[in-house]
């Protein structure tokens, strides 16, 4: 429900329309959003009023609907992320998620998923201080002999259970999250399955041993600064460009606590309502080609009787 001083119309901001965004003709939307935010950051409608973003990807079977907002506040650019969705395979059993940070986490992804190798050190302990050393003098570069999926997959898989040591971080610049793993992991993300991990063995003149440092990371478009509750009670991540200055504005803002919190609400009715646009556009679509396939694999009306009766003839 929105709150109170919205629903008076005692709020400073308001709601003028609304962007829908699909992955229906195959786009890339993180792209088309991307684009999206620019072109609204200018308008001046778009000025100190937050815009609801409906998000809708799937084909039939898995369909998904998730939103955000995005709020030009004070001259920066803030992307404001909710937990909802609603997934499902149709309507008939569609319901509401709180895995709602699926498409921010796809922005947050590009150029910032890449692997690369630090070295080893003799122990996990070392590991942070290794990277940290390494990054200052050297620029990161790709490990052609990792498997970056592998990595990705294997953190990913480990959920909480694989926490980076700490993150190096350049505020608008480049973003890494320090890991260390042991020499069975190292050898698993190698295409090489001959890599035996850590330090030249000079006895047997291959490589065996230590804890390899490695730094998942890049140069992410966007950065989470923070999250704040709404005042009906729902939680907010608070987004920016990685660029230093909408960085330490928005920080700011949170720690004053300079975002109004009576202007956002999750509107269920209108995220349900994009789940079921999406859901009517796909089915619509798969009847029409069915019809297409029936008509053209139909026997056509023919007179076999006349046509040999005419061949005698």
């Amino acid at each position: 429900m929105p709150s109170s001083s919205y629903m008076n119309g005692l709020s400073s901001v308001y709601r003028t329309f609304s962007v829908l965004l699909s992955d229906y003709d195959g786009n890339d939307i993180v792209a088309e959003l991307m684009e999206e935010l620019d072109r609204m950051a200018d308008e001046d409608e778009c000025q100190g009023r937050p815009v609801p973003v409906y998000i809708m990807t799937g084909a039939i079977g898995a369909i998904r609907t998730e939103m955000l907002f995005f709020y030009m506040l004070g001259g920066v650019p803030l992307i404001m992320v909710p937990a909802f969705a609603v997934t499902g395979s149709g309507i008939g059993d569609a319901g509401m998620t709180l895995d709602g940070s699926r498409f921010i986490s796809a922005m947050y992804s590009r150029n910032n998923n890449l692997v690369y190798s630090v070295g080893y050190v003799d122990s996990p302990a070392q590991a942070f201080a290794a990277a940290v050393e390494y990054t200052r003098s050297n620029v990161p570069s790709p490990d052609s002999g990792l498997d970056r999926e592998l990595v990705e997959s294997y953190i990913a898989s480990k959920g909480g259970a694989l926490l980076p040591l700490g993150v190096i971080q350049k505020p608008g610049g480049t973003r890494f999250e320090v890991y260390a793993f042991d020499e069975t992991e190292s050898s698993m993300f190698r295409p090489d399955k001959d890599f035996m991990g850590g330090q030249p063995d000079e006895e047997s003149g291959r490589v065996r041993g230590k804890t390899e440092v490695i730094l998942y990371g890049g140069n992410p478009d966007i950065v989470c600064v923070g999250g704040f509750c709404s005042i009906d009670g729902a939680f907010f991540d608070v987004w920016v460009p990685n660029e230093k200055e909408y960085i330490d504005c928005a920080t700011h803002m949170l720690e004053q606590g300079d975002i109004p919190r009576d202007t956002l609400y999750i509107d269920d009715d209108d995220l349900a309502q994009a789940f079921v646009m999406y859901d009517d556009k796909l089915r619509s679509d798969e009847a029409k080609a069915d019809e297409e396939e029936e008509a053209e694999t139909d026997v056509p009306d023919f007179d076999y009787e006349e046509f040999y009766a005419e061949q005698e003839g």
